[in-house]
């Protein structure tokens, strides 16, 4: 017959056990601690590293007003492509300035310029007139403040480009990307302060709400004449 022998560990024994889970757990805390900071130094975030900023700046475009001048089409998109840039990153009014000795011809020139402006977007009651030191052949200048998104400048090269010893991003990580998301705000005041969802109405919202609820259609109905149908040709 086999007697079964029980194993008692002594205090020594469980004292070590106790110290070695320690060690185990401190450890851990510390690779943590190290992954937190290393993270942190790094800063593999791009918009961290290039935060984007938004800043006023004055944008101007000078109309010839000279003999022979005229408001070719070319020149009609020049400033049609210039207008309308405004009604969306103005950051004050449209300007118009007049040469102070330009003359019946540099006044017409800013009357067209201020007709095609409302013909695409401006509010005429932002439009301002102004005068600047000029003769008859000196231009019309239009202009205006308005919303610009920028970073900081790419290039940031201080060591070789194969240096990953330290399995951190290199300093120029990200730029290129923060520069083309600074390009694409259709309105850098976004960046900053968001739009309004503009006008809603309840009671419409209330209708809806309750067709959807009732399993109805949401949508609006059409008459005849918004109906049409597909003419099939041998």
């Amino acid at each position: 017959m086999f007697k079964s022998t029980k194993i008692r560990f002594g205090s020594a024994t469980q004292i070590a056990l106790v110290m070695l889970t320690g060690a185990v757990l401190a450890g851990c805390q510390t690779n943590d601690e190290k992954a937190g900071e290393l993270v942190r130094q790094s800063s593999f975030l791009s918009h961290e590293r290039y935060p984007i900023k938004v800043k006023k700046g004055v944008v101007r475009l000078k109309v010839p007003t000279s003999h022979g001048a005229k408001f070719v089409d070319a020149r009609e998109q020049e400033i049609r492509k210039f207008v309308a840039e405004y009604p969306r990153t103005a950051a004050g009014h449209f300007v118009i300035s007049i040469p102070s000795k330009g003359g019946a011809r540099a006044n017409a020139t800013a009357g067209h310029v201020a007709k095609l402006a409302h013909r695409y977007g401006v509010d005429p009651a932002q439009i301002r007139y102004r005068h600047h030191p000029g003769s008859r052949r000196a231009p019309v200048v239009v202009s205006y403040r308005r919303h610009f998104a920028y970073t900081k400048t790419c290039g940031n090269w201080p060591k070789s480009f194969t240096d990953t010893h330290d399995n951190k991003p290199y300093e120029n990580f990200g730029c290129s990307q923060q520069h083309n998301r600074a390009a694409m705000a259709a309105n850098p005041r976004d960046l900053v302060t968001p739009r309004s969802l503009g006008d809603y109405s309840a009671k419409r919202g209330d209708t809806i709400h309750d067709k959807w609820h009732a399993g109805e259609s949401t949508t609006s109905e059409r008459s005849d004449s918004e109906t049409g149908n597909v003419s099939e040709v041998e």
